[in-house]
């Protein structure tokens, strides 16, 4: 089986992320999607600044890597996010939620000065 290797890059560092392995591009945007979801992880609370990128196959019958000139760029996290259903939150998750934009509002601003 041939395993897609993919990695994550920070835009605002510019650097990218240790490689992962996925089956295909599908498993490796739905990890992505997931992580983007995640407010416990900085991709999560800074979507706007990571990227998906493929970087080539690597080929487990005989070892090999099979890389591709430049990284390819799949997805922006913010194509993945999420908008909370406030339907179906507490009152508690919606203060969290409203409280997280704030303080996500603020911080770019302070960057802006």
């Amino acid at each position: 089986m041939n395993y897609d290797i993919f990695t994550i890059k920070d835009i605002k560092s510019n650097c990218f992320h240790r490689p992962f392995f996925a089956q295909n591009k599908i498993q490796a945007q739905r990890d992505f999607a997931r992580i983007a979801n995640d407010k416990e992880s900085p991709i999560g609370n800074y979507p706007e600044d990571f990227q998906l990128f493929s970087l080539g196959v690597f080929h487990d019958s005989d070892g090999s890597f099979e890389i591709w000139d430049q990284p390819i760029f799949l997805n922006n996290a913010t194509q993945f996010v999420k908008e909370p259903d406030f339907e179906q939150m507490s009152l508690v998750e919606m203060f969290k939620d409203f409280n997280e934009k704030r303080r996500k509002e603020r911080s770019k601003n302070d960057e802006k000065n």
